[in-house]
């Protein structure tokens, strides 16, 4: 079992009950000057060795690999059997001190959308929330000619950023590296950071989709932009590597 060490020095403070409130949970103060987070799935035994879709479970980390958020999945266990990659979901995410901070959440689709018709009835949404409630912006499929691209949005429907995935996700041993997701802003003349899905050895590959993300933005982005950039982290699993 690996043993990840625990961020404990969070800022202070929590939600109270009651009306939604407006500003952001105190422990997510913690993101302001990282400028890479990585997002670790936890492996489920059960699922590796079955093949059983299980909800999923996050570590969010720092660069150093200490655990400073958790998440975890509500879905429908059917939808997660039979519609895995489709299935509707709610990332409830803590701090270290288990209070509640953000949550992103889908809706089930019966299909992800091609390159041509991703905006259309098969359109993947993300909402991101944070606190609980309190709408900050979405992730959203992107039509396009060829690559499929991600946009995200803030709470406005502004366009912030646009994440463009590959077309190939090898990872074997004859392709040991990283698969890049540039980030770039809305005109994709400027990359303002990188997302990247970390290549964890063959035999780890093969047995389950218990992945590994590696989050590079600038230190003083926005803290609503690099929720909504985590939010795209887990889009982009779901839609991209939870079909083994």
């Amino acid at each position: 079992m690996t043993t990840v060490a625990v961020v404990t020095d969070q800022p202070k403070g929590g939600m109270e009950m009651g009306p939604v409130s407006q500003q952001l949970p105190a422990s997510v103060e913690y993101l302001k000057g990282l400028d890479t987070i990585i997002v670790r799935q936890k492996m489920e035994i059960f699922e590796a060795l079955s093949g059983v879709e299980t909800k999923n479970r996050y570590q969010i980390l720092n660069k150093d690999f200490q655990e400073i958020f958790f998440a975890r999945e509500e879905s429908n266990e059917c939808e997660r059997i039979m519609c895995s990659p489709t299935r509707g979901f709610r990332l409830n995410v803590t701090d270290n001190e288990n209070k509640n901070i953000m949550r992103f959440i889908r809706e089930f689709k019966y299909c992800t959308g091609c390159c041509c018709c991703a905006e259309g009835c098969c359109s993947m949404v993300v909402a991101a929330e944070s606190p609980f409630g309190r709408n900050i912006g979405k992730i959203a499929l992107a039509n396009s000619k060829c690559d499929s691209h991600v946009r995200i949005f803030d709470s406005d429907d502004r366009h912030l950023f646009t994440i463009w995935v590959p077309c190939c996700f090898c990872q074997d041993g004859c392709c040991p590296a990283d698969v890049i997701f540039p980030v770039t802003d809305p005109s994709l003349t400027t990359e303002v950071g990188k997302m990247a899905k970390v290549f964890r050895g063959c035999c780890v590959e093969a047995i389950g989709d218990a992945d590994t993300f590696r989050l590079e933005i600038p230190h003083d982005l926005d803290l609503n932009k690099k929720i909504l950039l985590i939010g795209a982290v887990f889009f982009i699993d779901y839609l991209r590597f939870e079909q083994k």
